[in-house]
């Protein structure tokens, strides 16, 4: 039964994943043959934007909520600080928008993403506490919806309407329909406390997850650092063809969604009770599952990613094979680090994650500014491996540092 519930799990979770991390890549497509050029770098740039800001909303992140085994925190802790910094979030996202100044209908954009991204971070406190009674597959089931629905309605409103506005809002719509359907009812059949604000905890759930949030948002700076950058250098249409470029990637990284998610609850268990063997050897069989997952991406790739963009977007970019290739190999390298953080997390290993992730940050940002002012696109691809490379390296020592002295303090 375990098995069968694990596979499953495994399942459900992949397929939700790639569906609902594939939208960015089909919105793209849509908004580039429906709007055209100028907006497609519009709307891949306030995407890229509203993940940032979206990283305040999400504040701790599912793998902190589901390794709180001892419940140190309710849900109702969990949703009380969800609702509240999704507000401040939206606030944020506004007040950033126009001290950049930037134009009303980019304005708009951004914010009703940033409404759409906040309905998202919602559910997931929810699947957080729905994936902590091993039913993982139901959140897999609910993103898949999500996905599925939300790009159908988002197609037809903008090709019907050329309004993106109002495709938009149509996903914050779907997004709240299967969330009081589905996602819901999910909880309340695993749960009797009823779901409820909650402010007794919300200082000290802020304090204690603040290093997971803080550590969270540099990850995520890190994977769009190129394109908060780009828009300071280079036209709305180079922001299009590198979010292109860069969008396989985005995709690729959630391998490590797929390996680690369904087995963070025994690997808790393998932690909490000390059982060191277990734990290495089921975090080295992940590691593995990506290289060899890895290798055939990139070799996939590199021989048949340019025609198949080529194909898919009606442009031509054979220019950028190589720089296509190192942001593929640049992304394994991410997922392989979110990974090796999500098995520090169960280690309640959090404060030096930050330290490392503030000192990749910070040689991104200087990396992306040089590359990006002098080779452009191609620039921008090689500070992407750059920047993942230094992250995978410092990732790999923190881990087998963490481990030994886990294993030493049991031995005492």
């Amino acid at each position: 039964m375990a098995k069968n519930n694990l596979r499953k799990n495994f399942i459900w979770n992949a397929v939700g994943l790639t569906l609902n991390s594939a939208n960015s890549f089909f919105f793209l497509i849509a908004v580039r043959y429906i709007n055209g050029m100028d907006i497609a770098g519009i709307f891949t740039y306030a995407f890229a934007l509203c993940a940032l800001f979206y990283i305040i909303s999400f504040y701790f992140n599912r793998s902190f909520q589901v390794s709180d085994s001892h419940n140190k925190f309710s849900f109702n802790d969990y949703f009380t600080c969800r609702i509240i910094l999704s507000i401040v979030s939206l606030v944020l996202i506004f007040l950033f928008s126009l001290i950049n100044g930037f134009p009303i209908y980019e304005i708009a954009v951004i914010l009703l993403l940033m409404l759409f991204r906040i309905t998202e971070s919602i559910s997931d406190c929810f699947y957080g506490a729905i994936h902590k009674k091993s039913h993982l597959y139901q959140t897999g089931i609910s993103l898949s919806l999500k996905a599925i629905c939300g790009l159908i309605a988002f197609t037809l409103v903008d090709y019907f309407t050329h309004n993106l506005l109002l495709a938009i809002s149509m996903l914050t719509i779907v997004n709240l329909v299967i969330f009081f359907i589905y996602d819901s009812r999910n909880y309340r059949k695993l749960y009797t406390e009823k779901v409820k604000l909650n402010f007794t905890n919300l200082k000290l759930i802020l304090k204690t997850c603040f290093p997971v949030f803080l550590f969270s948002a540099l990850s995520l700076y890190l994977t769009n650092c190129q394109k908060y950058i780009m828009p300071y250098f280079e036209s709305n249409e180079a922001q299009t063809i590198f979010g292109i470029l860069v969008m396989p990637a985005t995709v690729l990284g959630l391998i490590g969604s797929y390996l680690i998610n369904p087995v963070i609850e025994p690997l808790t268990k393998h932690f909490e009770k000390r059982n060191f063997v277990k734990y290495i050897s089921s975090s080295k069989k992940i590691l593995l599952s990506l290289v060899g997952v890895g290798f055939f991406a990139i070799v996939g790739f590199y021989f048949l990613g340019i025609p198949f963009l080529n194909l898919l977007y009606h442009l031509d970019l054979s220019a950028y094979r190589i720089p296509l290739t190192l942001i593929i190999i640049g992304s394994i390298f991410a997922a392989a680090s979110m990974i090796i953080s999500s098995l520090l997390t169960i280690l309640k290993e959090n404060r030096r994650q930050t330290y490392l992730y503030i000192i990749t940050a910070v040689l991104a940002t200087l990396i992306s500014i040089f590359f990006i002012k002098s080779f452009g696109i191609a620039g921008a691809s090689y500070a992407f491996l750059i920047s993942n490379s230094i992250l995978i390296i410092l990732y790999i020592a923190l881990l087998q540092i963490t481990i030994h002295q886990n294993r030493k303090s049991h031995a005492k």
